[in-house]
C-alpha cells in the first residue's frame, strides 16, 4: 500500500475509533485498536500511527467541539481535551518526521 493511501486508511480508521470510543467506551477502544493493529504493523508503522493518532485526535476534538456548541458542560473540559490534542500533536509529529525522513532517503539517492 503507497504511503498517502496508508496514512488517509489509518486516518478513518482513527475516525472511526473516536467514534467507537464515544459510544463503547474504554472496552470499544481496546477492540477497535486490536481490529486496526494490524494495518499499523503491517505498513509503515510511522505513517499508519501517524494517521490513527491524527484521525482519533482530530475527531475528538471535533466532537468536543460540537458538544461545546450545542451548550454541553464537561466536568474535566481540560483531561477531556488533552484526550484530543496529545494523540493529534503526536500524530502530526511523526507525520512530519517521516516525511523528512524520506525527502531525506531521496535526496541520499540522487537524481534518477
Amino acid at each position: 500500500m503507497s504511503r498517502p493511501l496508508l496514512w488517509i486508511a489509518t486516518l478513518v480508521l482513527g475516525a472511526a475509533a473516536t467514534l467507537i470510543t464515544s459510544i463503547g467506551g474504554l472496552l470499544g477502544s481496546v477492540l477497535f485498536l486490536l481490529l486496526a493493529a494490524p494495518l499499523v504493523v503491517r505498513g509503515d508503522h510511522a505513517i499508519a500511527l501517524s494517521g490513527l493518532l491524527t484521525g482519533f485526535g482530530g475527531c475528538w476534538l471535533l466532537l468536543l467541539a460540537r458538544q461545546a456548541a450545542t451548550g454541553g458542560m464537561l466536568d474535566d473540559a481540560q483531561l477531556w481535551t488533552a484526550v484530543g490534542v496529545v494523540p493529534l500533536v503526536i500524530g502530526c509529529a511523526l507525520l512530519v518526521i517521516a516525511v523528512v525522513e524520506a525527502t531525506h532517503r531521496r535526496r541520499r539517492r540522487g537524481p534518477r
